[in-house]
């Protein structure tokens, strides 16, 4: 297995708890997608490149550190958090999408239409 084709691994494994962790508990106050490479990921590669003379093997060093660093900090939040809370205000947002719609319908006339 070459380099690339681990490290294209290890991103796929990242970017994945990354994604599932940040739609599932978007409620956070920080984009989890900006902390990470505001906070970490750019900071850390501009240093390593160009302080540390790394070059772009530096800038990928930052891109992987910010994945790290998100992954632990989505993981983190999606682990702490309270599921029958978060599932009843998703009930209550349903619902009150469905009492929206219903209103619509019933204002329009949209339900007589076939």
């Amino acid at each position: 297995m070459s380099y690339f084709s681990s490290c294209s691994a290890l991103k796929a494994i990242f970017y994945s708890v990354h994604t599932i962790c940040s739609v599932s508990y978007p409620c956070w106050p920080w984009n989890n997608y900006d902390s990470t490479d505001v906070l970490a990921g750019i900071p850390f590669g501009i240093w390593l490149a160009f302080r540390q003379n790394m070059g772009l093997h530096g800038l990928w060093y930052g891109l992987t550190v910010s994945l790290i660093y998100g992954s632990v900090v989505g993981v983190t939040i999606a682990l702490r958090a309270d599921w029958n809370k978060e599932s009843e205000k998703v009930q209550k947002r349903l619902e009150a999408a469905k009492a929206h719609y219903d209103e619509y319908v019933t204002h329009n006339g949209a339900g007589d239409r076939a």
